[in-house]
């Protein structure tokens, strides 16, 4: 969705921004991604289940999560390491 050429106002009758629209697209945009990459690991998780049994995807994407918990958090200020050293 682009910036509309003519600012709309908003429910109070006030004039919105290129700012607000620009922000929007950009939380639209994040929002779409999310949703997309939801979608794409739900679809891994039912094909693994579908052909491996339910305990065996439970297992493995528990896991993965579990590892990603881990691995990915962010480092403590200072920390000369990275969590996945």
């Amino acid at each position: 969705m682009e910036t509309p050429k003519v600012l709309p106002k908003d429910l109070m009758g006030r004039q919105t921004t290129a700012e607000q629209w620009e922000q929007y697209q950009l939380d639209l945009k994040n929002h779409e991604a999310w949703v997309n990459n939801r979608k794409e690991y739900l679809q891994r998780v039912l094909d693994y289940a579908m052909s491996n049994g339910i305990e065996d995807a439970h297992k493995r994407f528990m896991h993965e999560l579990d590892q990603a918990l881990s691995m990915d958090a962010p480092n403590e200020p200072g920390y000369y390491r990275a969590n996945n050293d």
